[in-house]
């Protein structure tokens, strides 16, 4: 018999670490763009999305396994509150550190088209203002980063409800991320774009995909926390 207590561990991994991946991608965008490298930070996004995508599906399946394994409920709400939490905590660091990870970034663009400049470009990083809130960029993430997040949590609980019916439950993300996307796709993917082509004075676009995540991310946790605490 299969001890569920050593499939959490797995779940919270891999949910966290596709969070962490989604947002080294942004950085490593913005990183080629500031070296002319769009071409180039296009294909470092790719290598990372794989390894996001790999962790979904580790991610996934062990879900499930836990479903059939008769995991309660009240477990799958308290893992997913940890994770969020988890998700804040690390991407806010990230954040914090994100000057060293461009520098990072930059040299990897390098490193992909065998260049021999060692120049230093002094990235200007953008302060966060409360007022950013209202810009179309952070609330559209927000509403993307929340969404995808509840559409690959939220089948998994109501599975473990509703046992009789856990496959096709499962199977809810894809329809609740749908909206996700087009929103992803048609608003976030073209300011990204065009933010990318310009010659930006500083890293205010980071600022704003990546603070309304973090925003997200504390949303995410208080939520299940509220419905864990109630449950």
């Amino acid at each position: 018999m299969i001890n569920e207590y050593y499939l959490i561990p797995i779940v919270w991994f891999g949910l966290l670490l596709s969070i962490i991946i989604d947002n080294l991608i942004v950085l490593a965008r913005y990183s080629a763009s500031v070296l002319k490298s769009n071409a180039v930070g296009a294909y470092l996004s790719q290598v990372l999305m794989l390894l996001s995508r790999l962790s979904v599906v580790m991610f996934l399946p062990v879900s499930a396994l836990l479903v059939d394994l008769g995991t309660k409920t009240i477990t799958f709400i308290s893992l997913y509150s940890i994770t969020a939490l988890s998700m804040f905590v690390f991407v806010l660091f990230i954040f914090i550190h994100r000057k060293r990870l461009y520098i990072f970034f930059m040299k990897k663009v390098r490193d992909v088209v065998s260049s021999s400049d060692e120049q230093v470009i002094n990235i200007h990083l953008y302060k966060f203002n409360i007022k950013d809130c209202k810009d179309v960029i952070f609330f559209s993430c927000f509403i993307v980063s929340s969404i995808n997040i509840i559409g690959l949590t939220l089948p998994i609980i109501a599975s473990s409800v509703y046992t009789g019916y856990s496959t096709s439950l499962s199977h809810l993300g894809g329809f609740i991320n749908v909206f996700a996307t087009l929103v992803n796709t048609f608003v976030l993917e073209r300011k990204m774009s065009i933010s990318f082509e310009k010659d930006e004075p500083n890293d205010r676009i980071i600022v704003l995909l990546t603070s309304s995540r973090i925003f997200s991310y504390a949303f995410i946790f208080f939520c299940y926390t509220l419905w864990a605490i109630n449950t």
